[in-house]
């Protein structure tokens, strides 16, 4: 169910002239179509992005958010869970909505009124936001 992730190798920069869908990659090198604080080294190389740092390691996927918080699924050994991530001063809060979901199941959201609709073709629910968040 994972989609590949593609490794550019040899950025040639930011081209905004060109119509997104005429962009070439030959052999590992493309220009991009689109970007934000990132860092590319002398060989070319994406190295990283600016003022991120990873926050927790795991399977994560399908993060919905809403403002400075999300939600997401983690790919744990038997099941999927669904969590609530808040962030705040001192780093964020892992809050656990569900778990048992199907492994590996994508999932998609949408946000109704003051509710978040969530569905992976095996299970569905919806999840009902507090003011504030």
């Amino acid at each position: 169910m994972a989609h590949d992730i593609v490794l550019y190798n040899n950025c040639l920069g930011l081209n905004n002239v060109d119509d997104p869908a005429r962009l070439v990659i030959a052999k590992g090198q493309s220009t991009l179509e689109d970007c934000r604080d990132i860092e590319i080294d002398h060989t070319g190389a994406i190295v990283s992005a600016l003022d991120v740092k990873k926050l927790a390691e795991g399977a994560y996927h399908s993060m919905f958010p809403l403002g400075d918080n999300f939600f997401i699924a983690e790919d744990r050994e038997a099941d999927t869970a669904l969590f609530f991530i808040q962030t705040n001063a001192n780093g964020i809060t892992k809050q656990g909505i569900r778990s048992a979901l199907t492994q590996g199941a994508r999932i998609s959201y949408t946000l109704l009124g003051s509710n978040v609709f969530y569905c992976n073709g095996f299970e569905n629910g919806i999840l009902a936001l507090n003011e504030g968040q």
